[in-house]
């Protein structure tokens, strides 16, 4: 769930800070996936979400501090099973009182050279309940105008106040692993 936010994780995006054009925004662009697998009771599933938004910005006049913002629409993660998608959006994210998934941190210097790393600190918020998140980004292309990290990390859903899902005999681990790929586009 920690998508969201991850959903949250672009930041490693913010290699575009240093990428050879200069610019003060990044916004989140199309081909950005939010997913997260949580084992259960004889296996696995995944839930998946390309509604992500967000950007990264720049220091710019006036000093404003470098950011990056990470949004997944908490309604869009599909698993492939309908009611489990319903279960998931209505009672364990309560997507229509809490619509977003959101991930904010300060924007790191980073390279935009293919392969560079960087450790986000930041702070992960699902269903109105906000914890620190730590997650290893790395470029993984890199053009003047465009930048592609992913960011993988685990969350405890407990920590933010999902009760752990189950149904009869089958039982979910607490702890999901978030996948996230973020695709930037320099603003014209």
């Amino acid at each position: 769930m920690a998508q969201s936010t991850s959903r949250w994780l672009a930041a490693l995006l913010l290699g575009a800070l240093a990428a050879p054009a200069p610019a003060t925004e990044w916004p989140v662009s199309t081909g950005s996936v939010v997913e997260f697998t949580a084992s259960i009771t004889g296996g696995s599933f995944v839930a998946r979400s390309e509604k992500v938004s967000g950007r990264v910005a720049a220091a710019g006049p006036g000093g404003a501090v470098p950011e990056l913002v990470v949004v997944v629409d908490a309604a869009s993660f599909e698993t492939g099973i309908d009611l489990r998608d319903e279960h998931l959006r209505a009672k364990y994210l309560e997507a229509d009182k809490f619509p977003e998934l959101r991930f904010q941190a300060p924007a790191p210097p980073l390279t935009a050279k293919v392969g560079s790393e960087v450790t986000l600190n930041g702070t992960l918020n699902v269903k109105g309940v906000s914890r620190p998140l730590q997650a290893r980004a790395k470029v993984e292309a890199s053009s003047p105008g465009e930048l592609v990290a992913t960011a993988r990390f685990k969350v405890d859903i407990t920590q933010f106040g999902i009760p752990r899902p189950g149904f009869a005999v089958v039982r979910m681990d607490p702890v999901v692993e978030v996948s996230v790929r973020i695709v930037l586009k320099r603003s014209p």
